[in-house]
């Protein structure tokens, strides 16, 4: 499981932990959903992406799917959110997301899913993505896995950023990051730029597998680290000897997304 995720954005700044389930409920995964209504007004409106694909195999994952509304942060106008619900046997319908920092319980719909580790996994599933959680925030912050940016696709970006999102440090699915942690989200690709009136320090890069160089953790977990993943937080150590500036991590090609935050725990 995903742990919720609380996020405010100020500029490029957000506070984060966590992310949500993305698994039914054990008592639910028999649940039949009723079927939406897919207009052709609707389907005129689908863009860069095949969301009555999606929206169908939804449907027929046991999940509800009404008040369709386009993302209003979604300046491309390509993101659908959903208020989301599953057939429960002992009342009729419960919703499936908790609220957001906003206090709305809606979803998007994303292709794949994400193992115990968190790595993605493409396959003919969805997954619903709630807003309150990293999967949703991170297409929000603009890595949307099904686009590309100047040729490069944002998939990997996406990955990178649930892991940056945790401070899956790992790549192992464990969070090492708590409620109300500001953090500062830059990328190589500039969709999200540094805030330069920060006074957040350098805490690391990230690619799919979690961090490629750390400066800092943001709650002094060193000691958890060195047990959960020795070998990774050795090839930590080689990197960041010879990155040279830390600042200036675009020289090694696995790092694909920086993050600033308070300086807990220097390396």
């Amino acid at each position: 499981m995903y742990l919720s995720l609380f996020l405010s954005i100020l500029n490029s700044i957000y506070s984060l932990t966590g992310i949500e389930s993305t698994k039914l409920p054990s008592s639910l995964n028999n649940a039949t959903a009723n079927p939406i209504v897919i207009t052709q007004a609707v389907k005129n409106e689908v863009k860069a992406r095949d969301e009555l694909v999606l929206r169908q195999k939804a449907i027929a994952q046991g999940y509800r799917l009404e008040d369709a509304q386009i993302d209003p942060q979604d300046t491309d106008r390509e993101t659908y959110l959903y208020r989301v619900s599953i057939a429960d046997p002992n009342t009729s319908q419960v919703d499936f997301c908790s609220p957001d920092l906003d206090g709305i319980a809606k979803a998007m719909l994303l292709s794949g899913t994400w193992d115990e580790t968190g790595k993605h996994i493409s396959n003919d599933n969805i997954t619903v993505a709630c807003t309150s959680g990293v999967l949703a925030k991170c297409v929000r912050m603009g890595y949307k896995p099904w686009k590309k940016v100047a040729g490069v696709s944002l998939q990997d970006y996406h990955q990178a950023c649930t892991r940056m999102a945790r401070a899956d440090y790992c790549g192992n699915g464990i969070s090492h990051t708590q409620d109300g942690t500001l953090i500062d989200v830059y990328d190589r690709l500039r969709i999200q730029q540094p805030d330069k009136d920060s006074n957040l320090v350098f805490e690391a890069a990230w690619g799919v597998d979690g961090a490629v160089l750390l400066n800092h953790t943001r709650y002094g977990d060193l000691e958890r680290l060195k047990e959960e993943c020795p070998a990774k937080l050795q090839q930590i150590y080689a990197n960041n000897q010879s990155s040279g500036e830390i600042e200036h991590l675009k020289q090694i090609p696995s790092a694909l997304i920086f993050n600033k935050s308070s300086q807990n725990y220097q390396l």
